[in-house]
C-alpha cells in the first residue's frame, strides 16, 4: 500500500511537469507567430554605450603639529645654571607629501621673545633654539629664534635627501632655552614671569 502511494504521488507530479511544459510549449509557438501568420524572428543587440573611466591623481601636502604649547620652566638654581629642554617624540610634526620634494621650514613670529603684562623686557633670540632631530634620509638644522625670522617661511629645518612622496610621516624637535644664568635679571618685579614667540611651521614644495 505504501509503495503504491509513494508511485501515485510520483505520477501525479510527473503529469503536472509534463501538462505545464506542454502550456508553455504552446505559449512559444504563438509568440513567434506574426499577425499574418508569418514568424518573427529574435530582437536584434542594442547600440553600444561607453563610458570613460578616469583615474586622476593630485598632489597633496598638508602638515599638521601635535603641541600648541611648550612650555620652558626654570625652577631649581640648576635650571638657570644648566638651561632647559624639551624634545618632542611620536611625532611632533606630520608631513603628508605626495608629487614632488619639500622642505619644512620654522619661522618665528618675533626675533626677541617677549614679555607680558606690562613687562617691557625681552629674551634674546639668539640664546633659544629649535632644533630638529635627524633620521634616515632626512637632513635637520639647529636654528635659534633670531636668525628664523626673517624671510618668507624663516629657516629651513628639515629637508629629505631625496624627493620621497610620504604619508603621515613624522619629525620631533627640540626646543632649548639657555643656561650659564642668562636670565637671571628677566623676572619682573621678582614675581613668575612669562615670555614668549611665536613658532611657526610651514612645508614648502621644492
Amino acid at each position: 500500500m505504501k509503495n503504491s502511494v509513494k508511485n501515485q504521488v510520483k505520477n501525479v507530479v510527473l503529469a503536472v511537469l509534463v501538462a505545464a511544459g506542454s502550456t508553455f510549449a504552446g505559449v512559444a509557438s504563438a509568440q513567434t507567430t506574426g499577425l499574418g501568420g508569418g514568424q518573427v524572428g529574435p530582437v536584434g543587440n542594442g547600440s553600444p554605450a561607453q563610458v570613460a573611466l578616469n583615474v586622476i591623481l593630485k598632489p597633496v601636502r598638508t602638515l599638521t603639529v601635535s603641541h600648541d604649547q611648550v612650555n620652558l620652566v626654570y625652577e631649581t638654581a640648576a635650571d638657570y645654571e644648566n638651561g632647559v629642554s624639551f624634545t618632542t617624540t611620536n611625532g611632533h610634526l606630520r608631513v603628508t607629501n605626495i608629487g614632488g620634494g619639500y622642505k619644512i621650514y620654522v619661522k618665528s613670529s618675533s626675533p626677541n621673545l617677549v614679555g607680558e603684562s606690562g613687562n617691557t623686557n625681552t629674551i634674546d633670540g639668539s640664546t633659544v633654539m629649535v632644533t630638529g632631530l635627524a633620521q634616515s634620509g632626512v637632513n635637520a638644522y639647529a636654528r635659534k629664534i633670531s636668525e628664523m625670522n626673517s624671510g618668507t617661511y624663516g629657516a629651513e629645518l628639515f629637508h629629505h635627501s631625496n624627493n620621497a612622496n610620504v604619508v603621515d610621516k613624522a619629525y620631533d624637535v627640540e626646543y632649548k632655552a639657555a643656561g650659564k644664568g642668562a636670565y637671571l635679571d628677566k623676572l619682573f618685579q621678582n614675581k613668575q614671569t612669562k615670555y614668549t614667540v611665536n613658532v611657526v611651521y610651514t612645508i614648502v614644495s621644492e
